[in-house]
């Protein structure tokens, strides 16, 4: 029996007497089919999408929107270029014939507008209804800090601009204009007024800590100058804006500020702040030391 089983002209196929083997030729062959029109419909959608982006940059007429930077996959959009070589994408997407202009991207279901040229920047500015920091404060907030959808709410429903005077049509009630009070408050307490104390406050606190450092007459050696400007200059600024208090009950307050500040150009590129090792124990240190103080 032994023999027979091993033997050349023995063969174990149980499959082709069953109705099975048709069923999963045709399911390699349907499955074949789809990855090819995929593939081919990808490319063609990106021919078109360049073919479209150039006729775009040298017909287009003044008001229209600045033109769709291709990408391969529509709804990904340049993802994954700005994940890996997010500098040089951007150089290539606002710059036409050696000058730089404007563009749309799609990044991950986003449409996000670079504004590059000088005409464009010109009337921006020139629009007040166009001045409203919120969505970036919305993006930001979300994946930066991680504030919950139920909080977010406030923001997204906010249309009614960072002036005095809400835009026109807005519902808003005053108490809910968190567009305004930001850019209010902000303008309260670092222009005018308000920024001559702050200003005060922030050039004692870096004398201050100046007289503090173990530098005399002589030359000292530092490792990292950067450090030592974060924890001189940083430190004294985030103390003239909170007070002292802040560092007296948070010491390491400071370093997990800039550790924190090391981690958002990866979490600028998209990326989940859950792929991110190390992002959420300090995020959660940094709001910790803000409810206790």
């Amino acid at each position: 029996m032994s023999s027979l089983l091993i033997g050349k002209e023995f063969s174990f196929r149980p499959l082709e007497k069953l109705a099975l083997s048709p069923l999963l030729d045709n399911v390699k062959a349907t499955t074949a089919l789809l990855v090819a029109l995929t593939f081919f419909s990808l490319i063609f959608n990106y021919a078109l999408s360049w073919a479209l982006h150039y006729w775009t940059r040298t017909h287009g007429k003044p008001g229209q929107p600045p033109p769709r930077y291709p990408s391969f996959i529509p709804w990904i959009g340049g993802a994954v270029t700005v994940l890996f070589n997010g500098q040089s994408f951007l150089d290539r997407a606002t710059t036409f014939r050696g000058k730089l202009t404007s563009c749309r991207v799609r990044f991950l279901g986003r449409e996000l507008y670079f504004i590059q040229d000088r005409h464009s920047v010109a009337a921006l500015w020139k629009q007040n209804s166009l001045s409203s920091p919120i969505e970036p404060y919305i993006l930001v907030l979300k994946y930066f800090f991680g504030m919950k959808k139920e909080a977010l709410s406030v923001y997204n429903k906010d249309d009614s601009g960072p002036f005095h005077k809400p835009f026109r049509g807005s519902q808003v009630e005053p108490r809910n204009r968190v567009d305004w009070i930001t850019h209010h408050e902000i303008l309260k307490g670092l222009t005018g007024a308000g920024l001559k104390p702050l200003t005060k406050r922030t050039a004692e606190a870096i004398v201050g800590r100046m007289d503090n450092t173990p530098v005399g007459h002589d030359w000292v050696e530092y490792p990292d100058l950067m450090k030592f400007f974060q924890e001189l200059v940083g430190t004294s600024i985030m103390e003239s804006l909170a007070g002292p208090a802040l560092f007296d009950l948070n010491p390491n307050f400071c370093d997990d500020f800039w550790k924190f500040d090391k981690f958002l150009p990866k979490l600028a590129k998209g990326i989940p702040d859950f792929l991110v090792p190390g992002f959420a124990q300090v995020r959660r240190s940094l709001l910790d030391g803000l409810k206790k103080y």
